[in-house]
């Protein structure tokens, strides 16, 4: 009579024929093995179906799950419906665990009264440069999450124990359909949680380089980069739904804000102008982050594109006449700060910007905030001496 087991780990798999034996021996092979291995079989098209099935007649912890076509996310939900242990692990089916990592990350979970284990990466194949940084783990032990330690940790699902409990609880699942699906699992399930337990030992060995690799298509330009910020909004989503967003609107701020350069980053040339559109019409759904938003954004250089972003955010926003002032406060501070540098102490300069600012607000006042932004974004430098 089986146990029931006490971790889970999820496997989707599609095209990696090459890579499933290695990834399916390195799971069998673990040091505990009170596990169950869900292996989701996303209607690959190689011979990745009769290697499932060769390993399951040997190992009877391995259990295949044959579904439709629907992606990524889709094949890790359909994991998690079926999972039965207390932790989750996920493992791409291209990837390998190091044979002790269920038995590390299960002992700093139990011993140490967290909620979420971390542990390292080893990077094999098309390693890029900011990888070292991005993967490291720069914490140890037993840690609170708070806001900047979120933003200092990968958002990989594959390096991370998670507990079960927490997933059923807030019916936290991957958003179907989009990639980059990874950090919005992450945000949403480290918005339940207290503390985390970081191993620095690289549990976790990550191939990337195959053509079929979804980072390795993002590094050379797709228009599916513009997923970033629908997963910006599923987190909000999330956030808003589980009575979060309230203490969140600081690291709300700055994910949107990040995921909207990378989208801008990532996508062809030719679709900036889709990223734009998006952005703009998921930030009318976000009311929340509005303000703390804009301050962020006129913090930021005017080149062009941040420009129009601003542009676009303020005419279709119904903004109060507090709020207007606000906007008005900062622009001034921008655009000062920018070009005529409120940093020199000399007595003429301060009195010099003093008189630009009072002529920059009069000139807001009377003309408005958008064709004063207007006029300005087209040669910022020439036209605000112009104006002032």
């Amino acid at each position: 009579m089986h146990t029931k087991p006490v971790i889970s780990i999820i496997i989707p798999v599609y095209n990696t024929e090459l890579f499933l034996r290695e990834c399916l021996d390195s799971v069998i092979n673990q040091t505990f093995s009170n596990i169950e291995i869900i292996c989701v079989n996303d209607s690959s098209p190689d011979n990745s179906q009769t290697i499932l099935d060769e390993y399951a007649k040997l190992d009877d912890r391995i259990i295949i799950v044959n579904r439709p076509n629907g992606g990524l996310s889709a094949a890790r939900n359909s994991g998690l419906k079926l999972a039965t242990g207390e932790y989750i692990l996920f493992l791409d089916s291209d990837d390998t665990y190091r044979n002790d990592t269920c038995e590390l990350s299960l002992n700093a979970i139990l011993y140490n009264n967290v909620d979420m284990v971390c542990f390292g990466t080893d990077i094999v194949g098309d390693k890029w440069e900011s990888d070292d940084f991005y993967y490291g783990i720069r914490h140890t032990g037993n840690i609170i999450l708070n806001d900047d330690i979120l933003m200092d940790v990968n958002a990989s699902v594959c390096n991370k124990l998670f507990k079960h409990n927490l997933i059923k609880k807030y019916e936290i699942h991957f958003p179907e359909g989009l990639v980059y699906e990874d950090a919005a699992f992450y945000f949403k399930y480290t918005a339940c949680c207290e503390r985390a337990f970081f191993i620095r030992d690289k549990l976790l060995v990550y191939k990337r380089g195959h053509s079929s690799s979804i980072m390795t298509q993002t590094k050379q330009g797709t228009i599916k980069a513009i997923d970033h910020l629908y997963i910006a909004k599923d987190i909000y989503d999330f956030w808003l739904k589980n009575e979060f967003i309230a203490s969140r609107q600081t690291i709300m701020t700055q994910l949107f804000i990040d995921f909207f350069k990378f989208s801008l980053g990532f996508v062809p040339k030719d679709g900036r102008a889709k990223v734009l559109t998006v952005a703009k019409n998921l930030l009318l759904g976000m009311p929340e982050i509005i303000i703390p938003l804009s301050q962020k954004l006129f913090a930021e250089r005017f080149n062009d594109l941040i420009t129009r972003l601003k542009l676009d955010f303020i005419e279709t926003t119904k903004l109060s006449e507090c709020d207007k002032e606000l906007l008005t406060h900062m622009i001034i501070n921008s655009l000062i700060n920018q070009h005529y540098g409120l940093n020199n102490p000399s007595d003429s300069c301060q009195r010099k910007n003093l008189s630009r600012v009072k002529k920059l607000k009069n000139y807001i006042v009377a003309y408005g905030i958008i064709a004063t932004l207007r006029r300005i974004s087209q040669k910022t430098k020439v036209l605000i001496r112009r104006y002032i």
